[in-house]
């Protein structure tokens, strides 16, 4: 088919290159976003754009420099990719991560829902919505939503739940999209809480979490070892690319130990040490600890001191 050939002789390739901020011409990256939309309205053609190199980043970049129609076009592409698509779902979520789109990931789509025009602001929670609510694995899903809390989301719901309020009336018309967005939003939580719960704990919320390990390290005694290791997580480096390898390290280590301490060592444990699995290797680690002291030394960083010996130390 027609369809076919475009691909083989690199025109779709072409036509994702084609999207640029340098464009000159009026409206030429919102009629390349049309033609995208129409050629993935098949199986084949989906597949075919989630498998180009660099297309779903390329297409994910108009949300930086995009008018709000275009906006509002590629967020309508981008909800039928998480969807219909597992690969996809995944390119997408890769292509939010690149730095052209912020420092952190989903910063964009939360600079979006502060838009003022709100059929963008609606179109940007359907986003969300979509992208967490196609996560079929709960602690991914819930993984996913935390990231969204910790980048202010809850109180961007509230201004919304609190202009949505006033708009009652004669102006209700002009919310309902956006009342039932964040209805949904609220709804999905809500429900994955339920389901995160232990013992009465929300396992999806870190400060019932840590509420938690506070009392517990109360009750069995180890309230100073406890306090001496949130010290030793203050002096995380800060710098973005620097810690998320350090949480991932310390993330993965904590639950191995854990795991160890229930269950024993598995099989793949009992011929090695296992660490050898960690994101920093033995020498990058130690150079990086090294590099943090001398900086602490010389003044150029600082981390705040905790006294371990304060039971009231969190």
């Amino acid at each position: 088919s027609w369809m076919h050939d475009f691909v083989d002789q690199g025109g779709l390739a072409g036509t994702t290159a084609l999207l640029s901020p340098k464009n000159s011409v009026q409206g030429f990256n919102l009629e390349v976003l049309r033609c995208l939309r129409v050629f993935m309205n098949n199986e084949y053609g989906l597949s075919c754009v989630v498998g180009t190199p660099g297309a779903i980043d390329e297409l994910a970049y108009v949300l930086v420099y995009g008018d709000d129609e275009m906006r509002l076009l590629l967020m309508e592409i981008f909800i039928g990719i998480v969807w219909m698509s597992d690969r996809g779902h995944e390119c997408v979520m890769e292509a939010f991560s690149s730095e052209r789109l912020g420092r952190r990931r989903f910063v964009v789509l939360i600079d979006g829902l502060k838009h003022k025009n709100i059929d963008v602001q609606t179109r940007f929670f359907m986003l969300i919505n979509a992208i967490i609510n196609a996560i079929n694995s709960l602690e991914d899903r819930t993984a996913v939503r935390q990231e969204f809390f910790d980048l202010s989301l809850q109180q961007i719901i509230d201004k919304c739940k609190e202009f949505i309020h006033n708009k009652r009336g004669d102006g209700w018309e002009t919310v309902a999209n956006l009342h039932t967005q964040v209805e949904l939003f609220e709804t999905m939580a809500s429900q994955d809480s339920k389901e995160c719960m232990h013992n009465d704990l929300d396992m999806s919320d870190p400060d019932a979490i840590c509420k938690y390990l506070r009392k517990c390290t109360v009750d069995d005694g180890f309230t100073q070892p406890f306090a001496a290791t949130l010290q030793s997580l203050t002096a995380i480096p800060s710098d973005y690319e620097t810690a998320s390898r350090v949480w991932n390290t310390i993330s993965w280590l904590s639950k191995t130990v854990v795991d160890r301490a229930r269950h024993g060592p598995s099989d793949d444990q009992e011929q090695g040490d296992g660490f050898e699995m960690c994101f920093f290797n033995q020498r990058d680690l130690k150079a990086m600890l090294e590099d943090r002291d001398r900086k602490i030394k010389s003044g150029a960083i600082s981390t705040r001191i905790i006294n371990a010996d304060d039971p009231a130390t969190k």
